[in-house]
């Protein structure tokens, strides 16, 4: 989910998966300055960047924060040397055994490697444990929003194209690929509504889209129903399960915004889950969490709260290490599960779940012991005193070294 990104920090060039597939796409570019990247075409807005595109030094670029634009639409144009933006997409399948995790970036972070600014990941992980990523840089993308028809965001180059659609409403989304490595569909229709990073439920023009200082993020789809259908690497592969689609983006990268992530997505039964934690790197005392419980469509418990309270919503959330989940053999939080309990006083609700790490989807090594795992498994629970429910899970634990070769912050005050 956040393999935020991890799929989401762009970190595939230092992942070791079981098998993998990278490649540079070419072009006949050879870069420089970029103006304008956005045009009107048969009322319909279309940014294109090019790998190379940045803004001239020195030279304002427009970063938005506005909570009623678009979720799908760029909020950064044009790129600079701190900047950048994700779009992901995630799987589990129904039995808790296989993942998926997609993104699309245009983020400048590994430009000095002379593979540009535009990447497409993917990293797929089978049920016997081995995975497989798929790491390509484009040659350009492009971006489509359009009034009716939603949006369209294309990533082209020889021989490949990756494509994401997302409706107006946020309620459907659509992931296509088409190369040498996958070539299929992934498919998430929508049990929640989207939500900001405050918690606030899409449209509000009072919301805020970050949770820590220059770090952005907003869910459109916080739990879809998902339908996998691809050939990877020659494999045919298809299942249904959970998934969803979250938007990021920054004025700086993630290891100087961001210190850990915890961040867990499941459904069960007629209950759907979002969570994510975000610790800040820059206010080294600052966590900001956000819940979201939806059931049979209906938002029924949402908070930010993790102190206990005996008036207001609140959440508590425990990490469990026993010998019945997986867990990384390569990291040092050896976390096999998660424990989720949500506690309404002023209705007298309390609501437990549990989650069950069955594979590893994906997993970053850093430095020190830390990095980034993304789990997928098995959630049971529901509200107390009633039937449990079970359904598949994703979860991530993640964390950056206070120091490290791999990164370096880019902070400018």
């Amino acid at each position: 989910m956040r393999a935020i990104f991890l799929l989401n920090l762009g970190l595939a060039l230092f992942s070791i998966p079981i098998a993998s597939s990278r490649h540079t796409i070419s072009t006949d570019r050879e870069g420089g300055d970029a103006e304008d990247h956005a045009a009107t075409s048969e009322g319909c807005i279309v940014s294109r960047m090019s790998r190379w595109d940045m803004a001239r030094t020195g030279k304002e670029i427009s970063f938005s924060t506005n909570p009623l634009d678009n979720f799908e639409a760029p909020r950064v144009e044009l790129l600079n040397s701190t900047t950048g933006e994700q779009w992901e997409f995630d799987g589990i399948s129904e039995d808790g055994r296989q993942a998926v995790m997609i993104g699309f970036y245009r983020d400048p972070s590994f430009a000095f490697l002379g593979t540009g600014n535009l990447r497409f990941y993917l990293e797929f992980s089978f049920p016997n444990g081995s995975r497989y990523s798929i790491v390509d840089y484009a040659e350009e993308s492009i971006i489509d929003i359009c009034t009716g028809r939603g949006t369209r965001g294309t990533w082209t180059g020889a021989g490949r194209t990756y494509t994401f659609e997302v409706s107006d409403s946020m309620s459907n989304a659509k992931v296509t690929m088409n190369s040498p490595e996958v070539s299929g569909t992934i498919t998430l229709e929508s049990i929640a509504p989207p939500r900001y990073a405050d918690n606030s439920i899409w449209p509000s023009p009072n919301a805020s889209t970050m949770p820590i200082p220059y770090f952005h993020w907003v869910e459109p789809i916080p739990a879809a129903n998902s339908k996998l259908d691809i050939i990877l690497n020659g494999k045919p592969v298809s299942w249904s399960g959970i998934g969803g689609h979250e938007r990021l983006w920054g004025a700086f990268n993630w290891y100087t915004c961001v210190h850990a992530m915890t961040a867990i997505r499941f459904r069960a039964g007629s209950y759907a889950v979002s969570l994510v934690e975000f610790n800040s790197n820059i206010y080294k005392n600052l966590t900001v969490s956000s819940v979201i419980l939806v059931q049979g469509g209906d938002v029924v418990f949402k908070t930010r709260r993790v102190q206990s309270s005996e008036t207001e919503d609140y959440m508590e959330l425990f990490k469990i290490y026993s010998s019945k989940g997986v867990t990384t053999s390569a990291l040092s939080d050896k976390v096999t599960g998660l424990e989720l309990i949500l506690r309404s006083p002023g209705r007298d609700l309390t609501w437990k779940f549990s989650l069950r790490h069955l594979n590893i989807g994906f997993e970053h090594r850093f430095s020190q012991g830390m990095g980034s795992t993304g789990y997928s498994g098995v959630a049971n629970g529901g509200l107390v005193g009633t039937g449990q429910n079970y359904g598949p899970a994703f979860s991530e634990v993640m964390m950056f070294p206070k120091k490290s070769l791999l990164f370096t912050q880019n902070y400018i005050g």
